[in-house]
């Protein structure tokens, strides 16, 4: 009808946003007129605002996350005879940040920051593990060779006797000689080469990481 009024339509707030961290404040309506393709029209402008707790994401998320990216960095510092603590440093913090990033919630409000910057910590952990691997792949190669006494096999009066056609009652003792090869990776790996360029090229290359995630979400 002409002199009806206006047909009120409730708000609804969003089951997400209400089991969110963030905490309605206040809003704030006022009139504006609108352009729309089938006209200009009037309408009504409304702001809400919410606040949360950036301390409460930071102790929850940001500094958790930057342990275990320096975590992964031990290895670096670590001896390469200390096999064990080096895999440790080099692959739990990978696989925590790999299933952290697959069973991540999907945000339907607000951005992706977190995310985001868990995916970086993913990445960087990542070509830590690649770097352990090169270390390994690199490294010192040791030729063995086995050496057996003399009248068990081998050279025996003069000439030589296959050893399976030895018979004795006396166990053949096999002595193990560990050669390392003398190329120039090996060379390398063996002084801990990508380790010391790790040690300084991860921590610089994190912190321009750092540096523009700042910039792009919080500036």
């Amino acid at each position: 009808m002409a002199n009806s009024g206006p047909t009120i339509v409730p708000v609804e707030t969003s089951k997400e946003l209400l089991e969110s961290p963030y905490a309605f404040t206040e809003a704030n309506a006022g009139d504006c007129v609108g352009n729309y393709t089938f006209g200009v029209h009037s309408c009504i402008d409304a702001e809400i605002i919410f606040e949360g707790s950036s301390s409460d994401g930071f102790m929850r998320l940001f500094l958790p996350a930057l342990f275990l990216v320096f975590s992964s960095w031990l290895h670096f510092f670590i001896h390469g005879s200390w096999s064990v603590p080096r895999t440790f440093s080099a692959a739990i913090p990978f696989f925590i940040f790999a299933i952290i990033h697959l069973f991540y919630p999907h945000v339907r409000y607000g951005s992706n920051a977190a995310k985001n910057f868990l995916l970086g910590c993913l990445i960087f952990t990542f070509f830590s593990l690649v770097e352990y691997f090169l270390v390994i792949a690199c490294g010192v190669h040791r030729k063995i060779t086995r050496y057996h006494p003399l009248g068990v096999g081998g050279v025996r009066d003069g000439s030589v006797e296959p050893l399976s056609t030895v018979v004795t009652n006396q166990p053949i003792e096999n002595e193990i000689v560990e050669k390392p090869t003398t190329t120039k990776m090996s060379r390398f790996a063996g002084n801990n080469g990508l380790d010391l360029i790790s040690r300084i090229a991860f921590p610089i290359t994190f912190l321009i990481f750092l540096i523009v995630f700042f910039i792009w979400y919080l500036i």
